[in-house]
């Protein structure tokens, strides 16, 4: 898989009203075969697949999100950034960024990978923000398992 060497992308931080929170979920996969997984567009259907399952129960927002090439930190971590956008159903447009960290926890048979996200948001949203991202979590995982799988 093409990944960009940490270099290539730049750093992103929060403005001064943001409070960056940070989840996380595991995979049952190694780190290589949730890489697999990343390929081609393949990320931003499973994206927008576990948001919207995620988000089914609100209604209204229609939110999307785009992975960029994961980009390798060491042998035993990656990281994926991460824009997104919600309209909401005044009409307004938001829109940000989300850094997720892939860790390698355990490798061999029974290997597991961390998927850690760090999304900035403001101080207001923090709370809401926090459940949203830990549903989506649990349906990203849930699909990765399921793509890794089918790598395999």
């Amino acid at each position: 898989m093409v990944a960009e060497t940490p270099a290539q992308v730049p750093a992103e931080s929060p403005s001064a009203d943001d409070r960056v929170i940070h989840l996380s979920a595991y995979v049952q996969r190694p780190l290589h075969s949730v890489l697999e997984a990343f390929a081609a567009e393949r990320i931003d259907d499973l994206l927008d697949l576990a948001v919207q399952a995620a988000l089914a129960e609100r209604g209204g927002d229609l939110v999307s999100a785009h992975a960029s090439t994961p980009v390798w930190v060491s042998s035993s971590h990656a990281r994926v950034p991460v824009t997104w956008s919600s309209a909401r159903r005044d009409g307004e447009v938001i829109e940000g960024t989300a850094e997720l960290s892939l860790l390698m926890v355990q490798s061999g048979q029974d290997a597991i990978t961390e998927l850690l996200v760090a999304l900035p948001v403001g101080e207001s949203s923090a709370s809401a923000a926090s459940l949203v991202m830990h549903r989506v979590l649990d349906e990203l995982t849930a699909r990765l398992e399921d793509v890794a799988r089918e790598l395999r």
